[in-house]
């Protein structure tokens, strides 16, 4: 029965992949061994996954196989299980310790694969914990020792909450297989966009996937999702979502939502808590992108009052910090802080970007008279110059201080 060919495949080998799933079963019953590979190195059920197999026939057939063996074109018993849809053998290669981060030849990883083919939720969960690395995974990683690990453990459980615990440990566990790339450049995130996965693109958010990676033809998933998509899809894609973490670029999804003009998303994301104070990488915060964007007086006026704290907010506010911090980014480097509450309004309104920029500085350059009205009302301060020296007033052409 296990008799092979001048190419190294045996009869149940050839039946595998010729389909024939009834003799393969038959064969395997009497004895032919399921794991025999040609002499290329490709083990039959590498090769394919008839129908007529069941999921517990093949988990019999593999009870005693290297789940993690590479076929010479990058397959493995996980990735075919993938592409057949086989959930049940999925589940089980998983338990068993199969590697979801091994990449095909086109850089396909399990996560990429299970979405392209539309597996369920249940199994992205299962694929993305499997590839997480947990805290205890850090006593491998030199030079941490199981004791230093153990004294780190204990003096964290000293000064914080037991249940805080464990979510700082897991800050140790990054996220480099869920934005892994294939070689096109495009994340599991983008496959999910491209998919029109909405419930998986939540999933993978959720766990850490970062939609401004950009692939090779510079395409973000995060402006497919904006620029594709419905306000209401947007909105269930990115519910329960941190609006104000920080991402590579330094953007936030609320930032994003700003520079594509989703004004329906940006409201919404402003009563769930998104902070305009939050400067991105080039120093400019919500006001500034708003301005830049071309978003309606109705929302930017919106974005300013929610910025302003509240007379609660600066009573209740722990710790005094020097508002000259606020007002220009060359006194510091660090962007704003989210959980700061400003201590007036001249201090938001006049933050200048990395150019030296304030909104209303971007307001009269981009002509928008009826905003610089609105920014004046409030305080902002039409005597700031930019980096060059330049400035706007209502009344001339730009001035230099100099």
């Amino acid at each position: 029965l296990n008799l092979r060919n001048n190419e190294g495949q045996t009869a149940f080998w050839i039946a595998v992949d010729y389909n024939r799933g009834n003799i393969a079963n038959f064969l395997f019953l009497n004895g032919a061994d399921p794991n025999i590979s040609d002499h290329y190195g490709d083990s039959p059920l590498h090769t394919n996954l008839p129908t007529d197999m069941t999921d517990e026939m093949i988990i019999l057939m593999i009870e005693n196989i290297d789940v993690n063996h590479v076929n010479r074109d990058g397959s493995t018993l996980l990735r075919n299980a993938i592409i057949y849809k086989r959930e049940v053998l999925v589940k089980y290669l998983l338990k068993r310790g199969a590697d979801p981060i091994i990449p095909d030849r086109f850089d396909y990883t399990a996560l990429h694969l299970a979405i392209l083919h539309r597996l369920s939720e249940q199994i992205i969960i299962d694929i993305i914990e499997a590839a997480t690395p947990k805290p205890i995974h850090l006593v491998l990683q030199n030079p941490m020792t199981t004791r230093f690990y153990a004294c780190l453990l204990k003096q964290l459980l000293e000064i914080l909450p037991r249940d805080l615990v464990p979510k700082i440990m897991a800050l140790s566990c990054d996220h480099i297989f869920i934005n892994s790339r294939r070689n096109n450049g495009q994340t599991a995130l983008s496959v999910a966009v491209h998919s029109n996965r909405g419930d998986i693109v939540q999933i993978l958010l959720k766990n850490g996937a970062d939609p401004t990676i950009a692939d090779d033809h510079r395409d973000t998933p995060l402006h497919s999702i904006l620029l594709t998509q419905t306000d209401d899809s947007i909105l269930s894609m990115t519910h329960n979502i941190d609006v104000n973490h920080r991402y590579n670029d330094g953007s936030t999804l609320f930032h994003c939502a700003i520079k594509c003009s989703r004004e329906v998303v940006v409201m919404n994301m402003l009563k769930r808590g998104a902070n305009p104070s939050i400067a991105n990488a080039d120093g400019n915060t919500a006001l500034h992108l708003a301005i830049l964007h071309n978003l309606s007086s109705e929302t930017i006026i919106s974005i300013f009052e929610e910025a302003t704290p509240r007379p609660a907010d600066i009573v209740g506010q722990n710790g005094m910090r020097d508002p000259s911090v606020y007002l220009n980014w060359k006194l510091s480097d660090a962007p704003l802080d989210p959980n700061v509450n400003r201590q007036s309004t001249s201090e938001i309104i006049n933050f200048r970007n990395k150019l030296c920029q304030t909104a209303l500085f971007l307001a009269f350059t981009r002509d928008r008279l009826d905003i610089a009205q609105i920014l004046m009302d409030r305080g902002a301060d039409p005597n700031i110059p930019d980096n060059r020296g330049k400035y706007w007033t209502p009344e001339t052409a730009p001035g230099d201080t100099s």
